[in-house]
Protein backbone atom coordinates (compact mmCIF):
# COMPACT_ATOMS: atom_id res chain seq x y z
CA UNK A 1 0.00 0.00 0.00
CA UNK A 2 1.45 3.26 -1.17
CA UNK A 3 2.73 5.62 1.89
CA UNK A 4 -0.03 8.54 2.46
CA UNK A 5 1.07 12.12 2.27
CA UNK A 6 1.35 14.34 5.33
CA UNK A 7 -0.92 17.59 6.06
CA UNK A 8 2.30 19.51 5.53
CA UNK A 9 2.98 17.43 2.05
CA UNK A 10 -0.63 17.65 0.98
CA UNK A 11 -0.82 21.26 1.85
CA UNK A 12 -3.78 20.92 4.15
CA UNK A 13 -4.70 24.46 5.67
CA UNK A 14 -3.75 24.32 9.34
CA UNK A 15 -6.66 23.27 11.44
CA UNK A 16 -8.51 21.42 9.60
CA UNK A 17 -7.59 17.67 10.08
CA UNK A 18 -6.33 15.05 7.99
CA UNK A 19 -8.70 11.97 7.38
CA UNK A 20 -6.72 9.19 5.91
CA UNK A 21 -7.84 8.25 2.36
CA UNK A 22 -8.48 4.65 3.08
CA UNK A 23 -10.94 5.69 6.30
CA UNK A 24 -12.70 7.63 3.45
CA UNK A 25 -12.80 4.66 0.81
CA UNK A 26 -14.02 2.16 3.96
CA UNK A 27 -17.13 4.57 4.92
CA UNK A 28 -18.34 4.52 1.36
CA UNK A 29 -17.95 0.77 0.56
CA UNK A 30 -20.26 0.03 3.97
CA UNK A 31 -22.70 -2.75 3.00
CA UNK A 32 -26.18 -1.51 2.81
CA UNK A 33 -29.23 -3.03 4.43
CA UNK A 34 -31.07 -5.14 1.54
CA UNK A 35 -34.42 -6.69 2.68
CA UNK A 36 -34.49 -10.87 2.40
CA UNK A 37 -37.27 -11.13 0.03
CA UNK A 38 -40.29 -9.33 -1.42
CA UNK A 39 -42.64 -10.21 1.08
CA UNK A 40 -40.87 -8.02 3.52
CA UNK A 41 -40.59 -5.59 1.24
CA UNK A 42 -44.39 -5.16 0.61
CA UNK A 43 -45.11 -5.58 4.81
CA UNK A 44 -43.24 -2.53 4.86
CA UNK A 45 -46.04 0.44 5.59
CA UNK A 46 -44.98 3.17 3.01
CA UNK A 47 -44.54 6.64 4.59
CA UNK A 48 -45.47 9.57 3.57
CA UNK A 49 -44.48 13.09 4.28
CA UNK A 50 -46.67 14.71 6.87
CA UNK A 51 -47.58 18.27 6.00
CA UNK A 52 -49.22 20.87 9.36
CA UNK A 53 -52.16 22.00 7.85
CA UNK A 54 -53.52 25.62 9.59
CA UNK A 55 -55.74 22.67 11.63
CA UNK A 56 -53.02 20.02 12.54
CA UNK A 57 -51.71 22.62 15.20
CA UNK A 58 -53.87 25.26 16.91
CA UNK A 59 -51.59 28.72 16.61
CA UNK A 60 -50.53 28.17 12.92
CA UNK A 61 -52.32 30.78 11.60
CA UNK A 62 -51.10 33.36 14.31
CA UNK A 63 -46.90 32.02 13.65
CA UNK A 64 -47.58 32.69 9.54
CA UNK A 65 -49.62 36.03 10.00
CA UNK A 66 -46.45 37.18 12.25
CA UNK A 67 -43.66 35.32 10.66
CA UNK A 68 -45.40 36.82 7.07
CA UNK A 69 -45.87 40.47 8.88
CA UNK A 70 -41.78 40.15 10.04
CA UNK A 71 -40.33 39.17 6.74
CA UNK A 72 -42.31 41.79 4.68
CA UNK A 73 -40.92 45.03 7.23
CA UNK A 74 -37.57 43.64 7.21
CA UNK A 75 -37.00 42.85 3.41
CA UNK A 76 -38.69 46.81 2.81
CA UNK A 77 -36.33 48.07 5.58
CA UNK A 78 -33.29 45.99 3.73
CA UNK A 79 -34.12 47.79 0.66
CA UNK A 80 -35.20 51.07 1.74
CA UNK A 81 -32.24 52.98 0.55
CA UNK A 82 -32.46 51.59 -2.72
CA UNK A 83 -36.12 52.59 -2.59
CA UNK A 84 -35.13 56.16 -1.90
CA UNK A 85 -33.01 56.59 -4.70
CA UNK A 86 -35.19 54.92 -6.81
CA UNK A 87 -37.84 57.60 -6.03
CA UNK A 88 -35.18 60.30 -5.74
CA UNK A 89 -34.45 60.02 -9.05
CA UNK A 90 -38.51 59.80 -10.48
CA UNK A 91 -39.57 62.71 -9.15
CA UNK A 92 -36.24 64.71 -9.20
CA UNK A 93 -36.89 67.29 -12.49
CA UNK A 94 -33.41 67.80 -13.63
CA UNK A 95 -31.20 64.85 -14.73
CA UNK A 96 -29.04 62.85 -11.96
CA UNK A 97 -27.32 59.58 -12.18
CA UNK A 98 -27.49 57.26 -8.86
CA UNK A 99 -24.02 58.55 -7.40
CA UNK A 100 -25.75 62.22 -7.37
CA UNK A 101 -28.95 60.86 -5.99
CA UNK A 102 -26.62 58.89 -3.15
CA UNK A 103 -24.71 62.43 -2.77
CA UNK A 104 -27.54 64.00 -2.37
CA UNK A 105 -29.71 62.28 0.24
CA UNK A 106 -26.00 61.82 2.24
CA UNK A 107 -26.27 65.59 2.05
CA UNK A 108 -29.20 65.85 3.61
CA UNK A 109 -27.80 64.28 7.10
CA UNK A 110 -27.80 61.63 8.59
CA UNK A 111 -28.13 57.60 7.93
CA UNK A 112 -31.74 57.86 8.91
CA UNK A 113 -32.02 60.38 5.66
CA UNK A 114 -32.11 56.31 3.31
CA UNK A 115 -34.78 55.62 5.39
CA UNK A 116 -37.36 58.34 5.43
CA UNK A 117 -40.65 56.96 4.72
CA UNK A 118 -39.60 53.59 5.24
CA UNK A 119 -42.52 53.38 7.76
CA UNK A 120 -45.15 53.90 5.44
CA UNK A 121 -43.58 51.42 3.60
CA UNK A 122 -43.42 49.01 6.70
CA UNK A 123 -46.97 49.77 6.96
CA UNK A 124 -48.40 48.55 3.83
CA UNK A 125 -46.05 45.81 2.74
CA UNK A 126 -46.41 44.08 6.85
CA UNK A 127 -50.36 42.98 6.25
CA UNK A 128 -50.06 42.09 2.86
CA UNK A 129 -46.82 39.57 3.30
CA UNK A 130 -48.37 38.17 6.55
CA UNK A 131 -52.00 37.41 4.73
CA UNK A 132 -49.88 36.13 1.15
CA UNK A 133 -48.29 33.89 3.76
CA UNK A 134 -51.23 32.75 5.34
CA UNK A 135 -53.52 31.93 2.44
CA UNK A 136 -50.57 30.68 0.79
CA UNK A 137 -50.27 27.62 3.51
CA UNK A 138 -53.96 26.99 3.67
CA UNK A 139 -54.66 26.71 0.03
CA UNK A 140 -51.55 24.45 -0.33
CA UNK A 141 -53.09 22.16 2.48
CA UNK A 142 -56.51 22.54 0.79
CA UNK A 143 -55.10 21.20 -2.42
CA UNK A 144 -52.84 18.68 -1.13
CA UNK A 145 -54.98 16.84 1.09
CA UNK A 146 -55.10 13.39 0.45
CA UNK A 147 -58.44 12.08 -0.05
CA UNK A 148 -57.73 8.39 1.94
Amino acid sequence: MPQLPTAAQARIPVGIPAIPMTAALQATNAPTETPQSTAQVQQQPQHRPHHQTLHDEPHRMHKLLIAGALAGSVSRTITAPVDRVKMLLQVDSQRMTIRQGIQRIASEGSVCAYFRGNGANVLKIAPETAFKMTFNDLFKSIISKDPD
